[in-house]
């Protein structure tokens, strides 16, 4: 009740803030700068420091389906603190930043619905955790770009293609790569680096190299690295190289476009699928139960997305689509194909030109090996309640700016095969998101 008292307060004091009468852009929690409305953030941009602190709080209900009916609350602080060198220290082209998380909450996926993919991209365990802590600098007239610190992957990689930030957590960081390997994505951040390369107007590159663990978990499910600060480099190595393609979106008459094509390897041993050391199935009763290992794991994504439809009176506004497929090798993974697609409308209703209305759809296909050995341990007269086939998920949403700090966000998903069979039927879950950006 205390969560909720608090999430209540927060929205009657935000709702007293002045509506953004402005018409352009939209305001995000991950990629828009602070609220400049305030004479206290301002003076500090001045000076190079540009303090931010956005709180998201959401309320979800399973309404049927999975593996129980009910609700739950979950939000997440995130105060950050980026400083630029120039007015600061006087060299030009720096910039510190550093991050602080602090989820809370109860997981609707963990509790309520039992999906692969998690309903939602705030879902974290519990408790104040340090995310980013890293220095850039901008070289070569700006198109060169080195970071180096403790770094999160998702908060770059791979390109987002849509304008509309969606709830459902692999519209951020593909399932595919949260379930096939140990990565640094949120709410987990590794010691790294990244380099961007600004080749010309319309070609970007860059690629990152991190610690391969982020040291989430202990082997039994426990929480492990609580606090953010324990590092590892006994785990390989994850990379990532990416290739953007987008053309002038400032022209008069020409519809924005964006393509980008990424791969990424994991230097880590990881366990085969289906085989033990000794090449028998994992179902025969002959087996040694030891997986055969397998050097490496690797994969590729591609996304692209475009404006089809603008609207006259302003360019902004209209219908955009997008979508983003990957894959990687079925021997070593649990789910060896991923693809996501949708729909975005910026304002559709009149009066209301920075809202975006969202359709949105996720599958993931299970890796045939995985779904091979279970067919074996069912024929060897091992009990499976189901055969591991796919998950989906369907979203729609409307994301309202309704202040300059305040977005509501209701949402409808329906959750295909949680868990990646038909054991657990299908579940529909309702919810809504409140965002709070200082």
């Amino acid at each position: 009740m205390g969560l909720l008292r608090g999430w209540l307060l927060l929205q009657l004091l935000t709702g007293l803030s002045r509506a953004d009468d402005s018409g352009t852009g939209q305001v995000t929690p991950w990629q828009t700068a602070p609220n400049q409305g305030w004479g206290l953030l301002s003076a500090l941009k001045e000076r190079g420091f540009s303090p931010r602190v956005v709180y998201i709080s959401e309320g979800w209900w399973n309404t049927t389906g999975g593996r129980e009916s009910g609700g739950e609350v979950d939000a997440l602080l995130r105060a950050e603190m980026r400083v630029e060198t120039e007015p600061t220290l006087g060299w030009a082209g720096g910039m510190f930043h550093a991050c602080l998380l602090v989820p809370h909450g109860r997981s609707l996926s963990a509790r309520r619905v039992g999906d692969l993919m998690i309903v939602s991209g705030i879902d974290a365990p519990d408790g104040w955790r340090l995310h980013e802590i890293w220095y850039e600098q901008k070289l070569a007239q700006e198109r060169l770009a080195l970071r180096v610190g403790q770094l999160a992957a998702d908060e770059e990689f791979p390109a987002s293609v849509h304008s509309l930030p969606f709830i459902h957590s692999s519209f951020g960081w593909p399932a595919l790569m949260a379930l096939n390997m140990p990565t640094p994505a949120y709410p987990f951040a590794v010691p790294g680096v990244r380099l961007g390369w600004q080749i010309s107007d319309k070609f970007h590159w860059r690629q990152g190299l991190y610690a391969g663990d982020p040291l989430a978990y202990h082997a039994d499910g426990r929480l492990r690295n609580r606090r953010g600060v324990e590092w590892s480099f006994n785990h390989g190595a994850f990379y990532l190289s990416e290739w953007q393609w987008h053309n002038e979106t400032g022209a008069e008459g020409v519809k924005p476009w964006r393509v980008a094509l990424g791969t990424f390897w994991h230097t880590g041993r990881f366990s085969h699928a289906r085989l033990d050391d000794t090449g028998l199935s994992l179902a025969d009763p002959g087996s040694s139960g030891v997986p055969m290992e397998k050097d490496m794991n690797y994969g590729f994504y591609l996304a692209a997305g475009r404006m089809f439809w603008q609207e006259a009176a302003d360019a902004a506004q209209g219908l955009e689509l997008f979508m983003r497929v990957a894959g990687s090798p079925a021997d070593r993974n649990p789910m060896e194909f991923y693809l996501e697609g949708g729909l975005v409308y910026t304002g559709l209703l009149p009066g209301r030109a920075k809202d975006k209305l969202g359709l949105g759809v996720v599958y993931g296909q299970m890796s045939r090996e995985v779904r091979r050995l279970a067919r074996e341990e069912r024929e060897a007269g091992v009990e499976v309640a189901a055969l591991p086939d796919f998950e989906a998920a369907v979203e729609v949403t409307y994301h309202a700016v309704l202040t300059r700090v305040w977005i509501l966000q209701p949402v409808v998903q329906w959750i295909i095969h949680p868990g990646g069979s038909r054991e657990l039927n299908d579940a529909v879950v309702v919810g809504v998101r409140s965002v709070l950006d200082f």
